[in-house]
């Protein structure tokens, strides 16, 4: 079974944060030595250096990881644009009532939805039909691609808010927040 857009986004992310945990651990390390009484003036400001260059490189990770997210989301979206593409060989009988000149009601878009639930494109060519003609027909329905393109806009403001806690301790944790995910990570998320 496919995952859905926003579980793929998640898991990549979550996956390189958990990358990112080793060079967290030693930036952390590099911060107790640094403050601690035991080292030279000259060594902690070679450890300082160091750590500054691990700040980098953590901070440049998460542009990574962000990047790589919304690259995903663009291949999905591709994906989903080329699946709603209207195919000739699906096409019925009842295009002939989605002619130009024919005034259709609600019940006749429904009806028309209802017989072609299994063809996408009739079922894409009635709900243009009814939007062009402001016909609202009962249910829940989306031309081609629009609630795919609603979540990937969602998640690509999510994961531009997120961006500022991949470098911090608690990355995985405000993750687990930002998608509703709760319980994952071993800590209490409430």
């Amino acid at each position: 079974m496919e995952l859905n857009m926003t579980t793929q986004v998640y898991n990549l992310v979550k996956g390189r944060l958990q990358d990112l945990d080793y060079k967290k651990a030693l930036l952390n390390g590099l911060n107790t030595k640094i403050s601690s009484s035991d080292y030279s003036a000259e060594k902690k400001q070679s450890m300082q250096a160091e750590a500054y260059e691990l700040k980098r490189s953590l901070a440049m990770s998460a542009d990574d990881i962000i990047r790589d997210a919304n690259k995903l989301i663009d291949g999905l979206l591709d994906d989903v644009e080329r699946e709603n593409r209207l195919d000739p060989a699906q096409i019925t009988e009842d295009i002939k009532l989605l002619q130009p000149g024919i005034i259709l009601r609600q019940e006749d878009i429904e009806a028309i939805l209802e017989r072609n639930k299994d063809n996408k494109t009739m079922v894409q060519i009635a709900l243009r039909y009814a939007d062009e003609h402001k016909i609202s027909p009962k249910g829940t329905y989306y031309i081609g691609g629009q609630q795919e393109r609603e979540e990937a806009k969602a998640l690509e403001s999510t994961l531009d808010i997120y961006r500022k806690y991949i470098p911090q301790e608690n990355a995985s944790v405000m993750l687990d927040k930002f998608f509703g995910v709760y319980g994952v990570s071993g800590e209490d998320n409430e």
